[in-house]
């Protein structure tokens, strides 16, 4: 009976151990898991605003529809994390405030989600999808962004400032009062953007299409107008602004 009574107290501890150390259970009851290996994981729907999952592994995990304002995201390994809702029409996953200082995200989803006043400082965005999501006043200083999709984003008050965006998509994006100062746009797309009130003292311009894109009141270098003026054509469709007559082209 003692022998029994030993191995039944043995076994309890060991499935105790097993579901204290279970990453996914971990983040679930705790929100802090650092350095966590958690792939191919299921945490859609839930909340972990405020959760610190500092250095961990989220390859191919799903977050459709959660909550993680506030969260502590920095030097997570995530790419092909889906963070979007594919089936819905109304903006559901929130990271405001995330910091993804130094994490890796590259070809994530992070289509349609909330990811205002985000730190992205230092992160690497190679393919990640932004198609649509909301970022105002989000952080991209030393960034990697080489062909990140921007598609509709919302990128208003955001800071790119001094960034190589080669092969951006940025069409129909919102770029109102971004900081964009010493930017390189490479083969960018800005067809039908708006960036009115932009900062954009210092940007150079190579292969970039800018028609239909508004410029109104962007703080521009006045050597680089006429080489704008050169390519600027059409009305952007959400201002109904000539983009010529935006640059004060003649």
């Amino acid at each position: 009976m003692k022998i029994l009574l030993t191995l039944t107290g043995i076994l309890l501890s060991a499935l105790s151990v097993q579901a204290q150390t279970d990453p996914l259970q971990q983040v679930r009851s705790t929100k802090e898991c650092r350095g966590c290996g958690l792939t191919n994981v299921s945490l859609a729907n839930s909340d972990l605003s405020n959760a610190r999952l500092i250095n961990s592994s989220l390859f191919g995990s799903d977050f459709s529809n959660a909550n993680l304002t506030g969260a502590n995201l920095s030097g997570i390994q995530a790419g092909e994390l889906v963070l979007d809702a594919r089936t819905s029409d109304r903006r559901n996953s929130n990271f405001t405030g995330a910091n993804f200082t130094n994490a890796d995200v590259s070809r994530a989803s992070l289509s349609r989600a909330i990811l205002d006043r985000a730190n992205f400082t230092n992160a690497y965005l190679l393919n990640t999808d932004f198609g649509s999501s909301r970022l105002l006043g989000a952080n991209f200083q030393g960034a990697t962004l080489g062909t990140a999709f921007f598609g509709g984003a919302d990128l208003t008050g955001a800071n790119m400032a001094n960034q190589r965006l080669i092969s951006v998509y940025l069409r129909n994006a919102r770029l109102d009062r971004a900081q964009l100062a010493g930017t390189q746009f490479d083969t960018t797309d800005l067809t039908n953007a708006v960036l009115n009130s932009a900062d954009l003292r210092g940007a150079t311009f190579t292969r970039t299409t800018i028609t239909n894109a508004d410029f109104t009141g962007a703080q521009l270098d006045a050597a680089i107008v006429p080489q704008l003026c050169q390519i600027a054509s059409g009305t952007n469709t959400l201002t109904n602004v000539q983009t010529r007559q935006s640059l004060g082209c003649r």
